[in-house]
C-alpha cells in the first residue's frame, strides 16, 4: 500500500490503491477458495492498541474490506487479546501494519500466524516478517 511522498499526494494514491484492491477482492474471492493475501497495509484496524489518531475512516473500511469479502485476519484468529507490533514510528510506537489474510478454507489449515522481529532488529528491513504454518 502506498506510504511515501507528500501527503496530499501520498493520500490519493493511498485511496486510489486501496479502492481498487477492496473491489477486485470479490471478484476473485470464491467458495472453497484456498487464497492468502499477505503484506504490508499501511493501515490498522478499529481496535488496534496503542489507538493512533492518524487513521481515517477510509483506512480502517481498507482493513474491513477483507474481513467482508471472507477473509480472516490470521495473526488475530490465534492472537485476539494480543497487541505485537510490525513497525515502529520514531516515537517508538506500535503498528500492526503487516497482515496475512487467509480464506475459509485456509482458515481451516492454519496452525500458527505469528512476527518474526529478528530481521526488523537486525535492521535487514524496517518491519518485521511474518510466519504462517498449516497443516498438509
Amino acid at each position: 500500500v502506498p506510504s511515501r511522498g507528500s501527503k496530499e499526494r501520498k493520500n490519493e494514491d493511498k485511496i486510489k490503491f486501496q479502492d481498487e484492491v477492496a473491489n477486485l477482492l470479490p471478484k476473485i474471492i470464491t467458495k472453497n477458495d484456498q487464497t492468502i493475501i499477505a503484506g504490508d497495509f499501511n493501515v490498522v484496524d478499529r481496535d488496534h492498541i496503542p489507538k493512533h489518531s492518524v487513521f481515517g475512516e477510509w483506512e480502517y473500511k481498507f482493513y474491513e474490506s477483507f474481513l467482508k469479502n471472507d477473509l480472516n485476519d490470521a495473526y488475530r484468529l490465534l492472537h485476539p487479546y494480543t497487541h505485537d507490533h510490525s513497525w515502529f514510528g520514531r516515537s517508538g510506537r506500535g503498528y500492526r501494519f503487516d497482515n496475512i489474510f487467509v480464506s475459509e478454507e485456509i482458515k481451516k489449515k492454519l496452525i500458527s500466524c505469528d512476527y518474526i522481529h529478528k530481521p526488523r532488529i537486525d535492521g535487514l528491513s524496517d518491519h518485521s516478517a511474518m510466519l504462517i504454518k498449516l497443516t498438509a
